[in-house]
Order: structure tokens, then C-alpha cells, then sequence
């Protein structure tokens, strides 16, 4: 971990944000199938979070599903609010957790 000290930062965030999220541990898990994006929801009580990760070597551009955009998310990691748009671009690898706003 000491030669790559950005990637031990990102990884202590990711797991100090999986441990104090029930829906990210045991919610249930809705599933929107795409090719080049592994999208899913996951809830708990009145948790929700949507996974948007990039699994290919290219920029994608995601056209969110309809259930999706109806709601208002923000990122789970750094609060930004998500784009009004229908689509999303994420770059080679690229992954964005959002959490529903109440």
C-alpha cells in the first residue's frame, strides 16, 4: 500500500462507507442490465443507493432508466448532487455510488 498511497485513500473510503451503510451490506438488490455498465440499486428501510460502475476500457455513456431519473440522488461520497440529464458519462473503469434524497 505504500507505493500507491491514492489507491489505499480510496479503498479506507469505500469500506468506511460500506460499514456504516445497511443497505450497501444486506439490502435488497434491483438490477438494471447493460453490457458495458453494471448498474444496480440497493435498499434498506429508508436507505437507497444506486452502483453505477464502468466495467469496460473506454468512456460509456449510460442512458439512465426512467425509475432512476425520476428520483433526486446525490454521490454518497462526496454529496455533489447528480445531473439532471438522462444520460451519464463515465470514464475507462469508472464507478459513482449515489444515495437517493429523502
Amino acid at each position: 500500500w505504500t507505493g500507491n498511497p491514492e489507491m489505499l485513500a480510496e479503498y479506507q473510503e469505500i469500506m468506511s462507507f460500506y460499514s456504516g451503510s445497511e443497505a450497501s451490506k444486506s439490502g435488497t438488490t434491483i438490477s438494471y442490465p447493460n453490457n458495458d455498465v453494471s448498474v444496480f440499486i440497493r435498499k434498506s428501510g429508508s436507505e437507497e443507493l444506486l452502483f453505477l460502475v464502468n466495467v469496460r476500457n473506454n468512456q460509456v455513456t449510460y442512458t439512465l432508466p426512467s425509475v432512476i431519473i425520476a428520483n433526486e440522488w446525490e454521490n454518497a461520497l462526496t454529496g455533489m448532487q447528480m445531473g439532471a440529464g438522462q444520460s451519464i458519462i463515465l470514464q475507462a473503469y469508472e464507478y459513482l455510488i449515489f444515495s437517493k434524497v429523502l
